[in-house]
């Protein structure tokens, strides 16, 4: 009797952790589907700046001519919203992959107290570790759109403020503007790597310590 209420309890708990774990996954999914649709919205976003930029760079005769002010200082301009455009971006993908991996670290720690642990089964199939590691650094490829318009926008930035009639050491002070910015993304992109390991960390010795 005794036996048979504990096969009952097991699989009743078994159960409850399965619906969690499905819960889980789907809230994973739902935080995949989003950072897509966004770096989708930002794609379309940043296309649009370059076929304006285009149009714009196309134009002859009157128009140009009436606009002839403003021709000075649009590579400055698009640059300067490409560039912030590309850094939130960069940031708002950063986010998002965090924030997944916190996530997936939940489901492996409950996949533990499950019959089959899917994740790590799938990982183990991987292989070598090496190929694991190439595998997990995939993700950062999200990080190369953006990373890659900002370069763009910055080097139409640079050119803008080249061709303008100003003082050299201006000029100077004007492009180093990218450079800063671009050293001060780097580098908060890889303390916040820093500071995601550190947590998953105390996280993963949370969880053995309870157990």
């Amino acid at each position: 009797m005794a036996a048979t209420e504990n096969c009952e309890s097991y699989h009743r708990t078994q159960t409850r952790l399965l619906e969690i774990y499905k819960i889980q996954m789907s809230a994973v999914n739902d935080v995949s589907n989003r950072r897509i649709n966004i770096n989708r919205h930002y794609l379309i976003v940043m296309s649009g700046v370059v076929i304006i930029f285009t149009a714009f760079t196309q134009l002859e005769g009157k128009p140009l001519d009436l606009l002839e002010p403003l021709v000075n200082y649009f590579h400055i301009a698009t640059g300067i919203i490409g560039c912030v455009i590309s850094s939130i971006w960069l940031l708002v993908t950063d986010s998002y992959l965090r924030r997944n991996s916190r996530k997936y670290e939940i489901l492996k720690h409950l996949e533990s107290e499950l019959e089959y642990a899917f994740l790590s089964r799938e990982w183990s199939t991987l292989g070598s570790i090496k190929l694991r590691k190439n595998y997990r650094s995939l993700a950062t490829i999200e990080f190369a759109m953006p990373f890659a318009f900002f370069i763009i926008f910055a080097c139409l930035y640079v050119i803008g403020i080249i061709q303008m009639e100003t003082h050299s050491v201006l000029k100077v002070f004007l492009i180093s503007i990218p450079i800063v910015s671009v050293s001060f993304l780097l580098t908060k992109l890889v303390k916040n790597n820093r500071q995601e390991k550190l947590e998953t960390s105390k996280l993963r010795k949370s969880y053995n310590s309870s157990d």
